[in-house]
């Protein structure tokens, strides 16, 4: 069976924990948050610690099989509104970005595998992601 490792390499980003506004899904805990995505073929491993009393996502590996390609959703009010909560810069204005990517099986109504995405830099971080999408869906 193929499948593909990944290892994300996450800038820190701050998560509120006491702040979740989603009341159905599971939010951030400090330590190993393992998420399950991708019509289950997508496991992935994110670690939240503590930096100046702040809760951030400091690490994602996991692995993905090719059943999960294609399997992602896409963000909800609940977690378009949690990442705002998160965003720094006061504006309100961030998108809701998946760690792990849509297309690679990730879900966008879980906050733990939410950060907030500059509006201004996504359509630059789009276009590199999709190179690196490209590869990934030929290679698993």
């Amino acid at each position: 069976m193929n499948y593909f490792r990944v290892l994300l390499l996450l800038p820190l980003v701050s998560v509120f924990s006491s702040d979740c506004v989603c009341t159905t899904v599971d939010c951030p805990k400090e330590g190993g948050n393992r998420v399950i995505m991708g019509n289950g073929n997508a496991h992935i491993d994110y670690v939240y610690d503590y930096h100046d009393d702040q809760l951030v996502v400091t690490s994602a590996s996991g692995t993905i099989y090719p059943d999960s390609l294609n399997y992602g959703t896409e963000t909800t009010s609940c977690t378009q509104k949690y990442s705002r909560m998160l965003e720094d810069d006061g504006n309100q204005n961030c998108d809701a970005g998946h760690i792990l990517a849509n297309h690679l099986g990730g879900y966008g109504n879980i906050p733990t595998n939410i950060f907030p995405q500059d509006p201004h830099k996504t359509c630059l971080l789009t276009a590199g992601l999709m190179l690196i999408l490209k590869m990934i869906f030929m290679n698993v």
